[in-house]
């Protein structure tokens, strides 16, 4: 059987669409439930160290609000993203890859220093009130925070970013995987005195991520005095 060029190149075609459509919604679909899933892993080994503390201080309306969060809110708003703009490329070259880590990281600080101090202020501060109804955290206590807190201030700028760059499936596996061990085992968790831990003793200290922007504006406090509070 012979094929002319056209009916040649419309084969193609819907093979082409065909694959590129089960890649955009494969991933539209598997990496939220794996940023979902890793929240409960991350969480589990944060109350694996933290047994009491945990028994102590989750209450029905943190589960009532986490679910909505890690199960709805948070997959819900990745997957809008990922369905707009899927990422096709498994990943880019080396360089590029380092640079877009690079880049989301100074961007990520930028944008978390500014949404988070601004929603201190009075006007602002019901959206992220919730959050700070703890001010001894647990890893778990994450994303216990409003819906707008939790999508627009902890993953506003990778949604942002990956709109305007495109990122690969590597990029977007691995910032997703860094973000959310950081701030479950290392931000939030109760086993430590740490940066952000100041910040829910403090309130007004230590808005960003500890890279550059609480040192630059003067926010900055690194003492190591809050068990005696």
């Amino acid at each position: 059987m012979e094929w002319n060029g056209m009916e040649l190149n419309c084969i193609l075609y819907k093979h082409f669409s065909y694959f590129y459509y089960k890649r955009k919604t494969m991933h539209m679909f598997i990496i939220p439930f794996f940023i979902s899933w890793l929240y409960i892993v991350a969480s589990y080994y944060d109350y694996t160290q933290n047994k009491e503390q945990y028994s102590a201080k989750i209450q029905q309306k943190h589960i009532e609000n986490l679910f909505w969060n890690v199960f709805v809110f948070k997959p819900l708003s990745l997957g809008v993203i990922l369905y707009i703009r899927p990422p096709v490329d498994t990943y880019h070259s080396l360089s590029a890859e380092i640079l877009y880590v690079l880049i989301q990281i100074g961007f990520g600080e930028v944008w978390f220093y500014t949404i988070h101090y601004i929603i201190h202020t009075k006007y602002l501060y019901r959206f992220h009130k919730t959050h700070h109804e703890n001010n001894e955290v647990i890893g778990i206590f994450a994303l216990y925070a409003h819906p707008f807190d939790a999508i627009v201030t902890n993953i506003g700028s990778i949604i942002l970013l990956h709109y305007i760059i495109h990122f690969s499936v590597f990029h977007v596996y691995f910032i997703g995987t860094i973000a959310i061990v950081n701030t479950v085992i290392s931000s939030h968790t109760g086993t430590k005195v740490g940066f952000h831990q100041l910040h829910h003793k403090r309130f007004t200290c230590n808005y960003g991520m500890n890279y550059f922007m609480d040192k630059l504006f003067g926010t900055k406090d690194n003492s190591q005095s809050i068990q005696d509070e």
